[in-house]
């Protein structure tokens, strides 16, 4: 039952380039789309343009770029989420997918941690145990 003054969120999780349904799938009442996938051209930013809050998105962050150097981390986070911060909802950040393999541990902690910081969230707490299941 819904309560009053409630939203509905039906989330769809899709891979590969949707691009040509999201209107259809917006008329059919859907409202999140996960993980946006960035390597089959799904970019959060410009969608976030053409649908405004009318879509809502997950994920969104390119998982490949942890393999690369902390220029390319830095690079993908700017352009994915100050943008987004700005216009301040509908958006949860995450990779698109899992970690993939390869990726070296410093940069995983680079992507956490500077994603914390975008986010304006406190520093993790190197010594303290969990973290590594936290992202941002």
């Amino acid at each position: 039952m819904k309560r009053p003054g409630a939203q509905r969120i039906l989330q769809q999780d899709t891979d590969g380039n949707v691009n040509p349904v999201i209107e259809a799938l917006l008329e059919c009442g859907l409202t999140v789309i996960y993980p946006m996938e960035p390597a089959a051209g799904m970019d959060v930013v410009a969608l976030r343009r053409q649908y405004g809050r009318r879509l809502a998105m997950s994920g969104g962050i390119d998982k490949h770029v942890l393999r690369r150097g902390r220029e390319d981390i830095r690079r993908e986070l700017e352009y994915k989420m100050q943008p987004l911060l700005r216009d301040s909802g509908g958006m949860v950040f995450g990779l698109d997918h899992r970690i993939p393999n390869g990726t070296p541990l410093a940069n995983y902690r680079y992507y956490v941690d500077l994603g914390r910081e975008l986010l304006g969230l406190p520093p993790r707490a190197p010594g303290r145990r969990g973290w590594q299941r936290m992202a941002f």
